[in-house]
C-alpha cells in the first residue's frame, strides 16, 4: 500500500541521515541494526524487517539491543580496569 512505501521512504531516509551524521557506510550501519532485529547480518533490507515486526517490536528489540551492548561495555571497562 502506499503508506507502506512511504514509511520504508521515511526509515530508509533516517537510515540514509544516521549513515551521513554517524559517518558509517553500507554493511558497518545496516549489519548491526539488522542483528539487532533478527539476530543475523543478513536479511531482507530494514524497512521490511520493521513492517514485519511493526513499529513496537522493532524499537523494543533495538532498545534490549542497546542496552546489552551498554552493559557489556560497563563489564568490559571494569575487567581491564582490574587487569591493568
Amino acid at each position: 500500500s502506499a503508506s507502506e512505501n512511504v514509511n520504508a521512504d521515511l526509515i530508509n531516509e533516517l537510515l540514509k541521515r544516521s549513515a551521513s551524521e554517524l559517518g558509517i557506510k553500507g554493511k558497518n550501519l545496516y549489519h548491526p541494526i539488522r542483528l539487532a532485529l533478527i539476530g543475523t547480518t543478513h536479511g531482507p533490507e530494514i524497512p521490511t524487517i520493521i513492517a514485519i515486526l511493526g513499529k513496537e517490536e522493532s524499537v523494543r528489540r533495538l532498545q534490549s539491543w542497546r542496552f546489552n551492548i551498554e552493559n557489556w561495555i560497563l563489564i568490559e571497562e571494569q575487567i581491564w580496569s582490574e587487569l591493568s
